[in-house]
C-alpha cells in the first residue's frame, strides 16, 4: 500500500501550453547543464521528480510542460541528488 501511495504522489500530467517558471539559468547555475556530469545530473533529477530521463533541453522542457513541479520540489529534488 505504501509502495502505491510513493507512486501515486510521483504522477505528473502534461500541460498543453509551455510554462515558464523554469529557465536556462536555473539550470546552469544548478550544474544541470553546461557542465561536465550535468547529463548525469539531469537524468538523477528527472527521476526524482518523476518526469523522465533527457539532456537539458528535454529537463527544462519537461519541468515547464508537466504540470505540478513547483519550485520547492525542484529545490528538493536538486538536494537529494547532490
Amino acid at each position: 500500500m505504501a509502495a502505491i501511495a510513493a507512486a501515486l504522489a510521483k504522477v505528473r500530467y502534461h500541460e498543453t501550453e509551455l510554462g515558464s517558471e523554469f529557465t536556462e539559468k536555473d539550470l546552469f547555475a544548478n550544474g544541470l547543464s553546461g557542465l561536465e556530469g550535468a547529463v548525469v545530473r539531469c537524468d538523477a533529477l528527472g527521476a526524482s521528480l518523476g518526469i523522465g530521463f533527457g539532456n537539458a533541453k528535454r529537463l527544462l522542457e519537461r519541468l515547464n510542460r508537466y504540470g505540478g513541479v513547483t519550485q520547492d520540489e525542484f529545490d528538493a529534488a536538486l538536494k537529494e541528488i547532490k
